[in-house]
Formats: C-alpha cells, sequence, structure tokens
C-alpha cells in the first residue's frame, strides 16, 4: 500500500496478493475520518475491473482492515453498516517509501 495524504484526503495504491487466491491490483481514493481511513478501491483481477469499499482502523503507525458485512449496489461493493465492522488482528506497517 502506498498511501498520499492530503488533510483528510488520501489516495494511493493497494495491491493484495494473498495465499491461494488471485492478485489484484488497483487505486484507493477516500477520507479519513474518525480514525478509520474510508475508500474506495478500484482494482484488476482476473481481467476485470472492480469497485469495493475498503476501511482501514488507524493505530499509530499501523492500519488494520475491517471485513463485515457488504452490500452490492450496482457495480460496487460496500460495507452494510461501518460502525459494525471487525478487523484484522494482522496490521499493515508505515514505512518510508523508496
Amino acid at each position: 500500500m502506498k498511501l498520499f495524504v492530503k488533510d483528510n484526503m488520501v489516495s494511493g495504491n493497494l495491491t493484495i496478493n494473498l495465499f491461494e487466491k488471485d492478485k489484484n491490483n488497483g487505486a484507493l481514493n477516500g477520507i479519513i475520518k474518525d480514525s478509520l481511513l474510508i475508500a474506495d478501491y478500484t482494482f484488476q483481477a482476473e481481467g476485470m475491473t472492480s469497485v469495493r469499499e475498503v476501511v482501514f482502523k488507524i493505530n499509530g503507525n499501523e492500519l488494520y482492515e475491517g471485513y463485515g458485512e457488504v452490500t452490492e449496489n450496482g457495480d460496487k461493493v460496500s460495507f452494510k453498516n461501518i460502525s459494525q465492522l471487525q478487523f484484522h488482528n494482522y496490521a499493515f506497517t508505515k514505512v518510508s517509501c523508496n
């Protein structure tokens, strides 16, 4: 993940390459609100472009990805209720960019 933050606006790139899953790579655009990074993730996977909402809890220099019940509205997948999200126990940790 590579993020650019200005005030409460966030943009950047995210690549997800989980074991035994298809790799996806795309752009993040969103906001920071109440210690949460809330963004649309537009990504390529299996030759298709998809959009899904992602939410990360900010804790110091670490980000924890949220998960929970989702709904599909047109071509976008979003969380039904951000306040009810659970967060993974593994973190994205801040490092200096090269």
